[in-house]
């Protein structure tokens, strides 16, 4: 799994390199691609009625509104305490902001977008770390056209999760273990699943180290948020597990991978709006396994393989196909996997692809502009 002898992800990358002074240079196409993105969806939302920046708060964004607001305390007129099925890091940022700003709508919009900002860049100095230039590149460009992506500027963990996640990756490949075991401790503040980048960091030092010293004991620092997360939860939910036991209501459960492609077939078949989300929920599961199949038969990185397949994973076996679409983006990294793939492939099937995601973001901005659940 190891990427060393791929373009640009040799030992140019590590400290004190070649490539050291100039890593954070070259930036400006992911920055160009980033402005690009956010034009294009605001006006597509906007032309289909709705109000930018409408779907930042939409959906499960009320959830980390509330907590932004008031932490896990039981609502007064319900005394429900669902909002623990989500971590807190990103409403506890914007919490700050907002004090900051003194307007938490404010707050909302520039936490959501810098964290998408943050994700695209760091995701695109990752791939190029990794891969070389034209994978950063093409890996850039399927992201931002994933259907999905709207969810990149919503008010939702996916970009705090993933420029969190590439961060540590990154450091990881660059041989600066200690500070990718920090930058997990946020992770795994914002999503249950970034503790994952435990195993991960364990991975990616084996293949620097070929094995693991007491030094390595640092790695499960990212424990350290979670135990965050239980602490809060305790303090105001009473419940230090209470995001799992709230979990319950998303009908979240163990179960082997056909539970959810049944489950997505189901969707399609009993709601005709859902029609192409259910079936791009699907779609979304296939393309995230095949990557992390090609990321091994490709010798990606062991760190960067190891987190798709453990995203993957535990998506594949949630029991359903709900926001399969989104989840999708935390592994990330299998976005450069296609997209390496798919530079190997005729330039008139590249931009048939290419044309296929646009139509396929498009038809979500517009459910999302028009008000239906798309993750």
């Amino acid at each position: 799994m190891s990427g060393g002898g791929q373009a640009g992800g040799g030992r140019e990358d590590l400290p004190g390199g070649a490539g050291a002074p100039g890593r954070w240079r070259g930036l400006g196409f992911p920055f160009l691609a980033f402005v690009t993105w956010r034009l294009a969806h605001w006006v597509a939302v906007a032309l289909v009625g709705a109000a930018p920046p409408a779907p930042t708060f939409a959906w499960d964004a009320h959830w980390y509104v509330r907590i932004m607001r008031a932490g896990y305390l039981p609502w007064a007129e319900t005394g429900a305490t669902q909002a623990t099925a989500f971590f807190p890091l990103v409403p506890w940022i914007g919490r700050a902001v907002s004090w900051l700003l003194g307007s938490e709508r404010a707050a909302v919009v520039v936490v959501a977008n810098g964290a998408a900002l943050a994700a695209v860049l760091l995701v695109f100095v990752a791939f190029r770390a990794w891969r070389g230039e034209r994978v950063a590149r093409a890996g850039l460009v399927v992201l931002l056209l994933y259907p999905s992506s709207l969810f990149l500027w919503a008010f939702y963990s996916e970009a705090t999760f993933i420029a969190l996640s590439a961060a540590a990756l990154l450091s990881c490949h660059r041989g600066r273990s200690l500070l990718a075991a920090v930058l997990g401790v946020p992770l795994a503040m914002t999503r249950l699943p970034g503790v994952l980048i435990v195993p991960a960091l364990i991975a990616g030092r084996i293949e620097r180290r070929r094995r693991l010293d007491p030094a390595s004991l640092a790695l499960l620092l990212p424990v350290l948020g979670v135990l965050a997360v239980m602490l809060a939860q305790a303090l105001e939910a009473g419940d230090a597990l209470a995001f799992l036991h709230a979990g319950a209501a998303w009908q979240r459960r163990l179960a082997p991978p056909w539970v959810i492609a049944a489950d997505a077939v189901r969707l399609t078949l009993r709601h005709r709006w859902l029609v192409s989300v259910a079936l791009a929920d699907l779609l979304a599961l296939l393309l995230v396994t095949a990557a992390a199949v090609l990321a091994v038969v490709r010798r990606w990185p062991a760190a960067a393989t190891v987190w798709i397949v453990l995203l993957t994973g535990i998506t594949v076996c949630s029991g359903s196909s709900t926001s399969a679409m989104r989840y999708a983006l935390g592994a990330w990294p299998a976005f450069g996997v296609l997209a390496e793939a798919g530079l190997a492939l005729p330039r008139g099937v590249r931009w048939a692809v290419v044309a296929a995601l646009g139509a396929g973001s498009l038809v979500v901005l517009v459910l999302a502009g028009n008000n239906h659940f798309v993750g």
